[in-house]
């Protein structure tokens, strides 16, 4: 919270360059980032992700390190609103929408388009 304006605010922290990225090396590199900056790894309530594995992952992923290895047992994890949604369409869709559609789709407007420049160039 910022205190001079009493609100929240979202801002990024650092850029660090990753070295292992894979979930433990993730790990490792946030615990050191924070420390650079003088941040308990303590008072981390919460942490947003894309849903990749190497992040969400129940047994391996970064937030399941978080709260075991580092003892965070509160550590919340708030996955990606547009990623999720994408994944739930795509299982929601899957068996009811014929896998060729979008090429159907993108032919069709291609040939459309080249029908208009086609006549335009008349």
């Amino acid at each position: 919270m910022a205190l001079r304006t009493q609100k929240i605010v979202s801002t990024f922290l650092s850029l660090t360059p990753i070295v292992k990225p894979e979930a433990k090396g993730l790990a490792y590199d946030m615990k050191a980032t924070l420390k650079e900056h003088d941040l308990k790894l303590e008072n981390f309530i919460g942490i947003g992700t894309d849903n990749a594995s190497a992040m969400t992952g129940a047994n391996y992923g970064l937030h399941k390190i978080l709260k075991t290895g580092y003892v965070l047992p509160n550590l919340v994890l708030v996955r990606c609103v547009c990623h999720s949604l994408q994944l739930a369409i795509s299982h929601a869709s899957e068996n009811t929408i014929p896998r060729n559609i979008e090429y159907m789709i993108r032919e069709e407007y291609n040939i459309q388009l080249g029908l208009s420049i086609i006549k335009t160039s008349r």
